[in-house]
């Protein structure tokens, strides 16, 4: 368990360049590999990882059922890569263990995969300990989807996250063991804190990111900033008592797939195999978020495994205020369907 420090919202904007920041990040940092000694309690609990087939997500399930977790429930899109994944995460179950694992498909693509899945946590899980929303892309031409009419990047990463955040904040308060709140950790990026918002006096600003005379190839970084600032709002409308809310940055890792469609793939490759942080240590920071921190860490951007300060727009009490205004409104409306304000409101 880490000593307590200050929630991010508590912080000022991070004052170390983005050079410096990111040396210190990739090269001066290594993040500890989990270990039964530092996570002693994983036994009998129950978790949810999303985007598990491939990735930080694979390792992050390998690392947890190593440590004796009782059922992990695999969440992908495609079920027969999650089955495949699904015989690799079964041999780093410790001998004597009888750990269950499912694989349970979700399109973060689909608003009705997303309410179905929520829906069957919420009928078929006895017990919820904790929940890891690391499903993400990163599409580098612009495209809209058919089943929703958003950009990609932006639905996958922002608001079907937060839907499926928000659909199972009852889940985990509900199921997770009594004086004990569920844990919810939604992956982040450092690329939040440097992502460049022409867009952000656009109204409605979601549909802003829908027309293709706004694509400015960036569409990851803003993503992930839309995100974090929604999130960095709810955290402030749930009770820590019944969820805690972590949003986690796993560093730029190798190995994840997750900017293969960038021009120039085998440079690219060389040059993660350079700087990217190993995809063991990747995955060791959502255990981190789940498992090592307590309430204090409520709300929060864990960065290198501490509380670390959100992007600068968010300390912003001019522009700053308009813009998280306004994604928490439209992302509220956009997700009007599913009732998310009555789900919010059961949480305070």
């Amino acid at each position: 368990m880490h000593s307590p420090s200050v929630n991010s919202r508590d912080q000022g904007p991070i004052t170390t360049g983005p050079g410096a920041l990111f040396v210190r990040n990739q090269f001066c940092t290594t993040i500890p590999l989990p270990t039964k000694q530092m996570y002693p309690d994983v036994v009998g609990r129950v978790a949810i990882v999303t985007g598990a087939n491939s990735g930080i997500g694979l390792e992050a399930c390998r690392q947890l059922v190593s440590l004796g977790l009782s059922h992990l429930i695999m969440a992908v899109r495609s079920l027969e890569k999650g089955h495949a994944a699904a015989q690799q995460v079964k041999l780093s179950v410790p001998s004597g263990h009888a750990t269950k694992i499912e694989v349970w498909q979700v399109d973060m693509e689909s608003y009705e995969s997303i309410q179905a899945f929520a829906r069957r946590c919420s009928s078929e899980l006895g017990r919820l300990d904790m929940a890891i929303l690391n499903a993400g892309l990163a599409h580098q031409k612009f495209s809209t989807l058919a089943t929703t009419g958003h950009e990609p990047t932006v639905q996958v990463n922002h608001i079907s996250t937060s839907l499926l955040a928000i659909l199972l904040l009852p889940v985990l308060r509900d199921k997770s063991p009594a004086n004990t709140p569920g844990r919810l950790a939604i992956t982040s990026s450092l690329t939040a804190h440097l992502a460049d918002f022409a867009l952000r006096d656009k109204r409605p600003l979601l549909e802003a990111f829908d027309q293709p005379d706004n694509w400015l190839g960036d569409r990851y970084a803003q993503s992930k900033l839309l995100n974090q600032l929604f999130v960095a709002r709810l955290s402030t409308l749930v009770d820590a008592d019944k969820v805690t809310i972590t949003l986690v940055e796993p560093g730029l890792v190798k190995g994840t797939g997750l900017f293969r469609e960038m021009p120039g793939g085998a440079l690219l490759k060389g040059v993660m195999h350079v700087v990217g942080r190993p995809v063991n240590q990747g995955a060791a920071t959502y255990l981190d978020a789940v498992l090592a921190h307590g309430k204090e860490a409520h709300g929060s951007y864990v960065m290198n495994c501490k509380l670390a300060p959100y992007c600068h727009w968010y300390y912003d009490d001019k522009d700053g205020t308009r813009y998280k205004n306004a994604i928490w409104e439209e992302t509220l409306k956009v997700l009007e369907f599913a009732g998310v304000e009555q789900v919010i409101r059961s949480m305070e």
